[in-house]
């Protein structure tokens, strides 16, 4: 369900998180009220996800596409600045101004446009918090835990101060269509939206929220404005360690921490967990 707080005033999204890191020691050590961890498309868990694919369908037989280069030498021109600058690196740029001037197999610069997309910063969010096969696929089989965050996306949207950021609500499909080149240089911001917010429909229980970081993934980033952290919840399976390493950190954060419990009719429901104060300790 999608739950909406007064004091949020705005939408409640959820980040299943395992409890260990594949290295060993507990994810919980990681996670702080400040920042936001983006990965890259390489590291989820749809192959498929962001690397869609890509062609030039006005190529001729020999990979040039002088329609194309002819265009893109004006769009594209120094002087020119008709295209998202945070998407269209000073790298990609150089690129397109070169093969649009000298020419060159037109695929190559649909490579080029599929390794920027790769580096995108990456998180995903999804509104609910009572949803079984997150807990079971994300959240280490019901033993990790979910970051609730407030999200209020006019206000993200509108934040000079996240240039850097686009936000998209998921739409599922029952396939990956192809994005043309010319989509991709004359119309970047619609074809690369449409590709960074399409998944297939088996992934549509995820109901996905997600939020890109144009400057790269694999790092830690400071929160957007517009979006903040505003509880913990536990799966039921949580071990005692993380229990008490959340009582702490929300103690000190003054959110709440919340524990999953599977009621008598096998459904989920929320409880307030005890935090510990400064002056407590666990008996």
């Amino acid at each position: 369900m999608t739950t909406f707080d007064d004091d949020c005033q705005g939408i409640k999204v959820y980040r299943f998180q395992p409890c260990y890191e594949a290295g060993g020691g507990l994810r919980a050590n990681k996670i702080s009220p400040e920042t936001l961890w983006f990965s890259t498309p390489k590291n989820l868990n749809d192959p498929m996800d962001i690397d869609h694919p890509l062609d030039d369908l006005m190529r001729g037989d020999g990979g040039d596409s002088p329609v194309l280069r002819d265009m893109a030498k004006v769009m594209y021109a120094p002087e020119q600045n008709q295209y998202p600058r945070e998407l269209i690196t000073d790298d990609l740029l150089q690129k397109i101004q070169y093969w649009s001037v000298n020419g060159g197999h037109s695929l190559d610069i649909c490579h080029e446009f599929r390794e920027r997309l790769l580096q995108l910063g990456v998180a995903c969010f999804t509104p609910n918090w009572d949803s079984p096969p997150m807990w079971a696929h994300y959240a280490s089989n019901w033993q990790g835990f979910a970051i609730e965050y407030c999200i209020r996306q006019m206000d993200m949207a509108n934040a000079n101060e996240n240039s850097a950021f686009w936000q998209f609500w998921v739409n599922y499909g029952s396939r990956i269509e192809q994005t043309s080149l010319s989509e991709l240089l004359f119309s970047p911001y619609e074809a690369v939206s449409r590709i960074l917010s399409t998944k297939t429909l088996p992934w549509s229980y995820e109901k996905e929220w997600r939020l890109i970081h144009l400057a790269g993934g694999d790092q830690t980033v400071n929160m957007p404005i517009g979006m903040r952290m505003t509880s913990i919840v536990l799966g039921p399976k949580s071990p005692c360690e993380q229990n008490k390493l959340f009582a702490e950190k929300c103690a000190e954060w003054k959110l709440p921490l919340r524990r999953v419990n599977v009621g008598l009719d096998r459904t989920l429901h929320l409880r307030d967990e005890r935090v510990l104060t400064g002056g407590d300790s666990e008996q």
